[in-house]
């Protein structure tokens, strides 16, 4: 895997693939994330509603796709995480990192060659 760089993370979200609104889709019970914003992602030919978190106590990256308890990802800012593979949780991952909560030294992304 080759990583990216901050300006191919960047083009990428301000092509539009994300938005923000001040009040998150789904529910979420952790009052110490932040919420990052929304996006719609394609799982099984359906545009699926998913909002964005960042956990600073864990430094984890959360995706939300309903307001039922379980139906989340998440994984550490450090674990390795395949643009392609979980769109979910790379996507929070690059909004965390244009919205300067983590570094890019601190990211693990990837993607095919």
């Amino acid at each position: 895997m080759i990583g990216l760089t901050y300006g191919e993370i960047s083009k990428a979200l301000d092509e539009g693939l994300s938005g923000f609104d001040s009040v998150p889709y789904h529910e979420h019970d952790c009052e110490a994330c932040i919420y990052l914003g929304y996006s719609f992602v394609e799982d099984l030919g359906k545009l699926v509603n998913t909002d964005y978190y960042f956990c600073p106590e864990g430094k984890d990256i959360i995706a939300r796709f309903s307001s039922d308890g379980p139906d989340y990802f998440s994984m550490p800012v450090g674990f390795p995480v395949d643009i392609i593979l979980n769109p979910y949780l790379a996507h929070g991952v690059l909004l965390s990192l244009k919205m300067g909560l983590i570094k890019m030294d601190e990211i693990n992304i990837g993607r095919r060659t």
